[in-house]
């Protein structure tokens, strides 16, 4: 009887299990709460399909996860960047910095769900409406640079913390600069009408499948 050989790239290998899955065998235990089937398999080269286990890792600070991923091929250069979103999302400031550190991009922009409609923010943005003021600090000291949208972020969720770090990343002199931010500021509030609290989710491409309810609908807490 043929053995199955983990390392091989055949169909039938037992590193083929679960390729085409998302998420694959690796992420779905990793979501049970079964680290050590995950590592079990890891050991045996079985190969992660997704960013999930990433994301996992950054959701709960988990640093050691997140090297034996990366020692198992997790491409940290290029699938980071959504486990990023997910640090600065769960308030992870360690994780938010090593991150950035290992390679992840803080300057992308990201769609963010809401029961009526989507905003597209930046990772200074996802810091300012989950009102975690030390993660914005760290981004700003890192040249991470805002976006006019993250102060009517604050202004709208009354964060005059974060409207105070904004404003001077923002406006590089005291002159017409500034009193177009005014300006953005005024317009803003007025066209918009007074919101619904909502519960937001990243892009579905980016999400555990399990926060989907059966229709493919972001199951909103």
């Amino acid at each position: 009887m043929r053995r199955l050989d983990p390392a091989g790239n055949g169909k039938q290998e037992l590193s083929a299990l679960g390729a085409h899955e998302i998420p694959g065998p690796i992420e779905r235990a990793l979501q049970m709460e079964q680290r050590g089937i995950a590592e079990f398999l890891l050991e045996r080269g079985i190969r992660q399909t997704s960013d999930l286990g990433l994301v996992h890792a950054a959701e709960n600070n988990d640093h050691t996860l997140l090297q034996l991923l990366v020692d198992h091929g997790a491409d940290i250069q290029m699938y980071v960047h959504a486990a990023l979103l997910h640090a600065i999302k769960s308030g992870q400031y360690e994780m938010v910095e090593a991150l950035i550190d290992r390679g992840a991009n803080p300057h992308l922009s990201f769609a963010l769900f809401t029961l009526g409609g989507y905003r597209c923010l930046g990772a200074t943005g996802f810091a300012v409406w989950f009102h975690h003021l030390d993660i914005l600090k760290l981004l700003l000291a890192k040249s991470v640079q805002p976006e006019y949208d993250d102060l009517s972020v604050a202004k709208e969720k009354g964060f005059e913390q974060a409207v105070t770090l904004l404003l001077p990343a923002l406006v590089d002199a005291p002159g017409e600069k500034k009193e177009y931010v005014t300006y953005y500021l005024n317009r803003q509030e007025s066209a918009r009408e007074v919101a619904l609290e909502n519960t937001l989710e990243v892009s579905s491409h980016l999400v555990d499948p399990d926060l989907h309810d059966e229709d493919g609908k972001c199951a909103h807490q």
